[in-house]
């Protein structure tokens, strides 16, 4: 008896950490739901400050704010695929539990395998629209920085054009063809 107690603690060790780890992945998809709730408020209440000539912000605006909807229904579809695994890990306890009382019946274990690959399933769906969320809040992002993102990328093509120049009249001296095409390349990207 002492041995089968052991061995029921041991079969649901598995899904209870299991349990844990999808409570963190859930208290971390709550959290970013949150933040884009706050996000679409502060753009909302942004949009009905601004005065009617400051037109570019208005379309920055009212670019991002369909993309945060889509982002907080990707959050929730994250945050359903981890409740559904984290209800499906306690069944896998559960079923561990019977498996045992009832002297290993081929009936639960059917249940308890089910029961813990489609956890497994439901965290990989909520690990996949996690995935998908952080793509667009970069996508998200880029829309919110482009204007300063082209300064900083001119700056660095500045910079880089610079170094490579210099590299190439140190290393060749003679080499007045790729400087010329470095030159040409420093042009095309300031226009």
């Amino acid at each position: 008896m002492h041995e089968t107690i052991i061995e029921i603690i041991n079969g649901m060790l598995a899904p209870g950490i299991m349990i844990s780890a999808c409570g963190l992945l859930l208290l971390g998809m709550n959290n970013k739901y949150s933040l884009v709730v706050n996000r679409i408020r502060t753009l909302n209440t942004e949009l009905r400050q601004l005065s009617g000539n400051d037109l570019s912000r208005k379309q920055n605006i009212l670019a991002q704010v369909p993309l945060l909807i889509v982002r907080m229904k990707l959050i929730r579809n994250a945050v359903w695929f981890y409740t559904i695994g984290i209800a499906m890990f306690i069944f896998s306890v559960f079923s561990i539990g019977v498996h045992f009382l009832l002297n290993q019946n081929f009936v639960i274990n059917i249940f308890l395998i089910s029961f813990f690959v489609i956890a497994l399933i439901a965290v990989l769906l909520g690990i996949f629209h996690a995935a998908k969320e952080v793509r667009l809040g970069f996508e998200i992002l880029k829309i919110e920085t482009k204007d300063i993102l082209w300064i900083k990328l001119k700056i660095i093509n500045i910079f880089g054009f610079l170094v490579i120049t210099i590299t190439e009249i140190i290393k060749k001296p003679l080499n007045y063809c790729l400087m010329a095409f470095y030159i040409f390349l420093f042009i095309t990207n300031l226009s």
